[in-house]
């Protein structure tokens, strides 16, 4: 194979396994930590020769004893290259490298001899000679191997470099087109099937770059690097067990890389497996305790377990690790508020949108928190700016429309929750809002409508059958009340309200025994429930069992369900990227 085109990795191995054969293997790191970076002055010999404005004959007579010297010199150095290991072990530094230099030489001639010594710094500095930092840099990489590859197109490295400067401004079709004339070059070099796969993947082309992960994979079993990216493309993806099945793997592979934990646990948070998913957010904090994205995440998960202090505890934690982590700001907010912190929460939001003034989210949460407190002006503010910010927010629309009507404008409402509906036609939550409105306005058949509409979107929404059967049942319609609050109960079996109101329709059907044994269980869950006593004792007089003075024609009271006033976004989990 010749020298030029081989890849980087290839000459290296190749270099590698010269040193080993002449040095031994124990002596290569040795040679390798001389390969420093070039400084000083080279011309040391002229300076020696022409110093001190010496006469022609003077200059003569150095140039002849300076031959006779390097003769020695060579005689000297041919004898330790003859040399066998057990005695080159014994050689200084500066010897092994003169004998190292010569093996690059002889076997890799001078064009690969420089890209070796090239690869040894890199591995000496921490980072590649090229280093490309921005798109000047980038530009000079592409120029500089597209002059080599008019030179000879089969330069295999040439390609792949011209690709990673191509992905480092952007232009993945370039990049693409480099690494595929690279694997026609060399069709086994799993690395560049890795390096089109990212390409693919910041073009978000996701199927083509799992083809390309796989291709590595298949080439390399233990390349821990390309399941861990092959699980970020599945995430993406949304399919979270296959994701899952590759983070298993890269763990196994390398069972102390903190962010394969992390991204696992991502994933187990994507499928609520919300223990699972604590477990490895703590493995990736215990293996890099300043882990600011593992906290972060933690924090998500104790919040959807409903841990809330937990939750505030890791955010704060990310904020201390990372002052301007616009995110977890927001989260915090957001755990402030359920807690009913609302100005603690309100001072999350202020500092969300402080570092991102258009941070949509944070001003409809800001808003949720205002609107808890009853300044309705401030948080109907918040959601304007939010829609002014993403005018397809329907959670805002939404939002906004629940303040206006607490202000009791109704039509203004109607219109917000309208707006919500038609920019997320499936959105159970605005349908609710907008039959309370239907309500209020008396509105009955749009009111039903609308319920039943939340019902087919989401089956399990307690809350519209139970204001579903509260109008069957102010309608007469006994029988398809009970069967609304027959099925919240089945849903949810401790929702008392449910109980006290299908109560109250067995006593309008005259069925008593029945509406006190549901005022009973209403009761019994809730201890304190004074509209359940009173329908109670309202059903025993009825019933000539009691010495109540309530009048026979005093009608059950019935309990409509709140209606959902606000919807409060919270940052979703982060994965941590080594693609």
């Amino acid at each position: 194979m010749k020298i030029l085109e081989m890849t980087d990795k290839e000459l290296y191995e190749l270099g590698q396994k010269a040193l080993a054969d002449k040095l031994g293997t124990d002596q290569v790191d040795r040679f390798i930590r001389q390969c420093k970076p070039g400084e000083g002055d080279y011309s040391v010999d002229r300076h020696t020769l022409l110093e001190n404005d010496s006469d022609i004959d003077t200059i003569v007579r150095r140039i002849q004893e300076r031959r006779e010297a390097r003769k020695a010199e060579e005689r000297e150095r041919a004898v330790r290259f003859a040399a066998p290991q057990s005695e080159i072990r014994k050689m200084t530094d500066i010897e092994i490298f003169e004998i190292g230099l010569k093996v690059l030489v002889d076997k890799l001639g001078v064009a690969g001899y420089w890209r070796f010594l090239q690869q040894c710094q890199e591995i000496n500095r921490g980072y590649p000679i090229n280093y490309i930092q921005n798109k000047e840099d980038a530009e000079k990489e592409i120029s500089l191997y597209t002059a080599g590859l008019t030179l000879n197109p089969k330069l295999v490295e040439s390609y792949i470099k011209r690709g990673n400067a191509y992905v480092h401004i952007g232009e993945y079709d370039k990049a693409i087109a480099d690494y595929t004339e690279a694997i026609k070059l060399k069709p086994n070099y799993f690395e560049t099937y890795h390096d089109r796969a990212l390409a693919y993947y910041g073009k978000s082309e996701v199927d083509k770059a799992i083809a390309d992960f796989s291709e590595v994979i298949k080439r390399k079993h233990d390349y821990d690097i390309a399941y861990y990216n092959r699980g970020i493309a599945f995430v993406s993806k949304g399919d979270y067990d296959k994701a899952i099945t590759d983070y298993n793997m890269a763990i196994k592979l390398k069972p102390d890389d903190p962010n394969a934990y992390h991204n696992r646990g991502a994933a187990y948070l994507l499928k609520d497996r919300i223990e699972d998913a604590i477990a490895d957010f703590s493995m990736a904090i215990k293996l890099s305790s300043t882990d600011a994205e593992a906290y972060y995440n933690r924090g998500n998960a104790y919040y959807s377990k409903g841990e809330v202090d937990k939750a505030i505890t890791d955010l704060t934690e990310v904020i201390k690790l990372t002052p301007n982590y616009v995110n977890a700001y927001c989260n915090r907010g957001v755990a402030y508020s359920d807690k009913g912190e609302y100005d603690k929460a309100i001072k999350n939001y202020d500092e969300a949108i402080k570092l991102k003034p258009n941070y949509a989210e944070a001003y409809s949460n800001r808003g949720v928190s205002y609107g808890n407190k009853g300044e309705y002006d401030k948080a109907i503010k918040d959601y304007s700016e939010a829609i002014k910010l993403k005018s397809d927010y329907a959670e805002a629309y939404n939002n906004r429309g629940t303040a206006y009507f607490r202000k009791g404008k109704y039509d203004i409402a109607i219109k917000d929750f309208n707006a919500a509906i038609k920019l997320k036609p499936n959105y159970a939550n605005a349908y609710y809002n907008r039959s309370n409105v239907h309500y209020r306005k008396g509105e009955v058949d749009r009111t039903i409508e609308d319920l039943s509409m939340v019902i087919k979107l989401s089956p399990d929404y307690i809350e519209a059958y139970n204001n579903r059967g509260n109008i069957y049942s102010d309608q007469k319609e006994y029988d398809k009340a009970i069967a609304d609050f027959n099925m919240a109960i089945k849903i949810k079996s401790d929702y008392a309200e449910a109980y006290n109101n299908r109560g109250a329709t067995y006593g309008n059907k005259g069925e008593y025994d029945k509406a006190i044994a549901d005022f009973n269980m209403a009761i019994k869950i809730k201890s304190k429930y004074d509209k359940a006593y009173k329908n109670r004792d309202i059903a025993y007089g009825k019933k000539g069992e009691t010495d109540s003075t309530v009048g026979n024609n005093i009608q059950l009271e019935l309990d409509l369900a709140t209606y959902q006033m606000f919807v409060v976004p919270k940052a979703a989990p982060s994965l941590s990227s080594r693609l």
